[in-house]
């Protein structure tokens, strides 16, 4: 795992910022059950630091046999996670060899973020975030796919168990898992784990997955008594079920599953890929699901989330092939959902069976993509399914939905048409916000005259952007409704308030971060700034409703801004905003400089590089794709790497604020021959490719050996001042015992090699 501490916005110290923070997991354990991304490649900038992330990926494995999930059999999905706080920018680069995905025009989902992404070049786009959530990069309109998600994760606020009473799994079998005695939690490392389908110990109430690890398995809560109740899973870790996928339906390998008489489980911030069956699947009482992440399922029965009576489902990503969330038990708060759905199920399902359940609360939901190819029962964004009566006649009653967005054009959207008696009443739904198809599929079906559907408020449903009432539900809308009584569609839109907390806040020298409490009733925002100066505002751009963020890219550096954000309704202004001041700071060009390369013999039978370079310009220290970086304090720097096969070219890239530098290096072609074979005969510097122009030792304190060096024109010693102290071109050997220790530089017309002075 890498992580990056920086110092807070009101005290600043070494250009950094307190408490923000960024840990990603680049480590790989990607096999034949989850792949490592050959399409995508991701980074994560902060502070003019960059960390990569590993890019996983599932290839579909959906059964086709012409129907349904014909249209998603040859897709993939890849995705990566990290955590963070303040602010950072995500690099996304297509890989040099894939031909899946091609760079169009890029767009970000949700688009309720308003997240503009910046095309850096014909493979590689950035986007900057500045609070936590999932993210769809889509580089073309069909870029989806074998689509890119990024989980964004805030960063961990439960600690990690610790003590003895905790067995360390640094690699674990499900054998290992067998005696726990004396154990009351798990705390799986950064590593691959394979512990087949795991039915939790009574006694374990703790599930520890660190960031980067991947454990191929299932978790199951069994117990049949309250032995499992109040059991806490959590991490930012990866629980993949690829292995264990059953066609078997009766052999269902689910997730993460609590049996009904299970209490109280919290399942936190973790991602779930290629379920055998369900996802999270808890069928208990007091559950709470946070920041859980699934990915990857592809076949019928790839349900996402199932939380019974008393469960809060909040900041989730839900990826699923059946039911994305079902709603089928009392007192459920669903919040801050993004979703991505597949051919079958339905986002929201009410019922399969009948069941009864009240008071339900579903609230902002960002569905990105919904891929159901037409007509069917179990389909659509709400769907009752109803296909049996095994519980007898039940009801649904006193549901609200509201703050719902469908990024993409769907065909079903409404599909509420139990198949047997069954009652629901008193349902509300607020501010739906939806693209479709032009042949969209609504329903709102009672099953007959004696089991109808009652009392359904729709206010301020938008269908690609007309709001549909009384008066367009068949026409514009296309429902068909039939058996109901008090169904009712209204266009009522609340008037906006004025705004009270926009801040500004500078997050570069040519960007400008704005953020702001959503009003009621808008139908976008704009965004707008002047010099202070200035008597009147510019327009900058209208976003869209709900909107809470905007970054202007537009500013220049050391300059003065005011800002002010106004809602609007139907194109009109209708309030306004208070008019915060923010100051950009000045741009610094950074500046990385090779002052020598050079390979010799570590002593064990292979080479060793060393690339001296200074920078200027910046104080974030520097890194490097291989090797070990030695800092002197004056803003010089060399990179170490030891181990180096003989012959071998080794790419360094060394990068600091967002500036890099590639220098190759060829290693010695051999070791242990001619001069090199001296006693002191370290610190030998060579010519990538050149085994004749060496000069040794290097650190020195007498005499410099000198091979072959000034054949590009006349050889200077000269101090790091840039005077020359002698010109040495055609010596064998150069005395320096008479020289000050420090660094100096034997330079030519086009070469020039650093010399430490012992």
């Amino acid at each position: 795992m890498t992580k990056k501490i920086t110092i807070i916005p009101m005290l600043v110290f070494a250009n950094y910022l307190l408490f923000a923070q960024v840990e990603t997991y680049p480590s790989d354990y990607s096999n034949t059950n989850i792949l490592k991304s050959d399409i995508y490649e991701v980074t994560v900038r902060q502070a003019g630091t960059s960390y990569p992330a590993m890019v996983y990926k599932s290839q579909s494995n959906g059964r086709v046999n012409g129907g349904r999930n014909s249209a998603v059999h040859n897709n993939s999905i890849s995705w990566t996670n990290f955590s963070f706080s303040g602010t950072v920018t995500v690099q996304v680069k297509l890989l040099d060899g894939q031909n899946k995905v091609s760079y169009g025009t890029a767009k970000i989902f949700p688009s309720r973020r308003n997240i503009t992404p910046v095309k850096i070049n014909n493979t590689t786009l950035e986007f900057t975030i500045s609070s936590p959530g999932q993210f769809s990069v889509e580089f073309s309109d069909t870029a989806y796919e074998h689509g890119l998600m990024v989980f964004a994760d805030p960063m961990e606020t439960r600690a990690a168990p610790s003590g003895a009473d905790v067995k360390i799994c640094n690699g674990c079998s499900a054998s290992d898992l067998n005696d726990l005695s004396g154990k009351t939690a798990v705390f799986f490392k950064d590593a691959h784990h394979d512990i087949g389908i795991w039915e939790i110990p009574p006694a374990i109430k703790e599930i520890y997955i660190e960031g980067g690890a991947v454990v191929e398995g299932a978790l199951h809560l069994k117990n049949t008594g309250t032995g499992n109740d109040n059991t806490l899973i959590h991490g930012r870790g990866i629980l993949d079920g690829r292995k264990y996928y059953d066609a078997d339906p009766d052999n269902k390998k689910h997730g993460i599953e609590s049996f009904n008489n299970v209490s109280g489980t919290t399942v936190e911030g973790i991602t779930v890929s290629q379920a055998g069956a369900f996802f999270v699947r808890l069928l208990g009482t007091n559950n709470t699901i946070d920041w859980v992440k699934t990915i990857g399922g592809w076949i019928f029965n790839n349900d996402g989330f199932v939380g019974y009576q008393n469960t809060t489902i909040t900041n989730c990503f839900v990826w699923a092939n059946d039911d994305g969330i079902k709603l089928y038990r009392d007192n459920q708060a669903i919040e801050n959902i993004t979703a991505w759905h597949l051919t079958n199920g339905g986002v929201f399902q009410w019922c399969w069976n009948t069941v009864s359940a009240k008071n339900i609360r579903v609230k902002n939901v960002d569905i990105i993509r919904g891929q159901w190819p037409g007509d069917g029962r179990n389909q659509g964004v709400f769907n009752i399914r109803g296909s049996s009566a095994n519980n007898g006649l039940q009801e649904q009653t006193d549901w609200v939905f509201e703050d719902i967005y469908i990024d993409n054009p769907v065909k079903v959207l409404f599909n509420l048409a139990p198949q047997v008696a069954h009652n629901v009443n008193n349902m509300e739904f607020n501010n739906i916000h939806a693209k479709t198809t032009p042949d969209v599929i609504n329903r709102i079906k009672g099953f007959n005259a004696s089991n109808k559907l009652d009392n359904i408020r729709i206010n301020n449903l938008t269908i690609n952007g007309t709001c549909i009432d009384d008066n367009t539900k068949n026409t514009v809308g296309n429902f068909e409704i039939t058996n109901t009584t008090n169904i009712n569609f209204s266009c009522q839109q609340a008037t906006p308030s004025n705004i009270s907390d926009l801040a500004a806040t500078a997050t570069s020298c040519d960007a400008v971060s704005l953020t702001w409490s959503d009003t009621n009733g808008e139908t976008a925002y704009r965004v707008r700034r002047k010099l202070p100066p200035d008597a009147a505002f510019t327009n900058l751009a209208d976003i869209g409703a709900n909107a809470t963020s905007y970054t202007d890219n537009s500013v220049s550096a050391s300059t003065t801004y005011i800002y002010q954000v106004r809602p609007v309704v139907n194109g009109t202004a209708v309030a306004i905003s208070n008019q915060p001041p923010v100051t950009t700071p000045g741009c610094v060009t950074i500046t990385i400089a090779i002052t020598g390369v050079t390979t010799n013999c570590n002593g064990s039978g292979n080479a060793r590089n060393i690339i001296s370079f200074s920078v200027s310009g910046s104080n974030t220290t520097p890194t490097v794709n291989q090797g070990t970086i030695v800092d002197d304090g004056n803003g010089n720097y060399r990179v170490r790497d030891i181990g180096i096969a003989f012959g071998s070219t080794t790419n360094y890239i060394i990068s600091v604020g967002g500036t890099s530098v590639d220098q190759p290096v060829t290693a010695v072609p051999g070791c242990g021959t001619g001069a090199r074979k001296a006693s002191n005969d370290k610190g030998s510097l060579l010519l990538p490719g050149e085994a004749s122009r060496v000069l040794y030792p290097n650190p020195v304190q007498g005499i410099l050996h000198l091979q072959g060096l000034g054949v590009d024109g006349d050889l200077y010693l000269v101090n790091v001042n840039g005077t020359v102290l002698k010109k040495v071109k055609g010596q064998k050997s150069l005395d320096m015992s008479t020289y000050l220790p420090g660094i100096y530089f034997l330079k030519t017309g086009q070469t020039t090699w650093k010399i430490i002075k012992q």
